[in-house]
């Protein structure tokens, strides 16, 4: 009974904490500049096609409600953004990126550009929306990628990777008492 709590205690802590990208505070200490803003304006500015991928771009403008970590005294300053979705031979799991809608009401972890005022996201998980965020429809490039790769239905297949790194290091204690347990 004693394993069998420790283990849903350690699923219950996995799934927790497999949302993605960092902890919060991870990206409070690489940010340059961390601030609570809601974005007004959100645009896509460019369009790229490769072998592999499309590349999109787009630019949002936030207005700043307060600033939490940095120097920005602007009321408004812009985030880059870019949008990377692989071709069927691509890895289907392999898009990245976040696009900020108008609307959109967050905290913000960004790092500085070489242009003043101009941010960019540290990676696709470090915006943490507000409860009152109320976005619109995200913008779109003229071009359309044509449709996402998958099967007939629809589905995706996606290479799954340790979400949680810190759950490695639990996994084989729950090996050992779950061996622990049979002997």
């Amino acid at each position: 009974m004693r394993n069998s709590c420790i283990v849903i205690a350690l699923m219950v802590s996995a799934s927790a904490s497999a949302g993605g990208g960092l902890e919060e505070a991870d990206y409070l200490e690489m940010a340059d500049l961390v601030i609570d803003g809601a974005i007004t304006t959100s645009n896509c500015l460019d369009k790229a096609e490769t072998d592999e991928m499309f590349n999109t771009d787009f630019s949002a403008t936030v207005s700043v409600a307060e600033v939490l970590k940095g120097e920005e005294a602007a009321a408004e300053l812009t985030i880059l953004s870019t949008v990377i979705e692989y071709k069927e031979e691509g890895p289907a799991c392999g898009e990245n990126g976040r696009v900020h809608p108008a609307g959109e009401r967050a905290r913000y972890y960004l790092e500085a550009t070489a242009e003043a005022g101009v941010y960019r996201d540290i990676d696709q998980f470090s915006t943490y929306a507000a409860e009152d965020s109320a976005p619109e429809e995200a913008p779109t490039c003229e071009e359309d990628p044509g449709d996402e790769p998958g099967d007939e239905n629809g589905a995706r297949a996606c290479a799954v990777g340790l979400a949680a790194p810190g759950l490695a290091l639990w996994l084989p204690l729950v090996g050992l008492a779950m061996r622990r347990r049979r002997a």
